[in-house]
């Protein structure tokens, strides 16, 4: 986690963070969230919590996930991209 950028979703009194999701990757002034998935990506449906957390972060219009082409042999690109 220490390569994550933390991204405050909820607050409490006094303006204290009470929940927070981590992104691989983020553009304040874009409005941009990047999510680099591997393999758990598509194996544990990784990709669709990567998309609820970016639709529930403040100011953030765009995410983008970057997926392997190939994954032990795999294609699974295909599987993101048909979902």
């Amino acid at each position: 986690m220490a390569d994550k950028i933390p991204i405050p979703i909820l607050y409490g009194r006094n303006g204290s963070i009470d929940k927070k999701f981590f992104a691989d990757a983020y553009h304040e002034d874009g409005k941009f969230v990047l999510e680099v998935e591997a393999g758990q990506g598509v194996v544990n449906y990784k990709f669709l919590k990567d998309l609820f957390q970016a639709c529930v972060m403040p100011d953030v219009e765009y995410l983008a996930i970057a997926v392997r082409l190939d994954y032990r042999g795999k294609t699974i690109l295909r599987k993101y991209v048909s979902f």
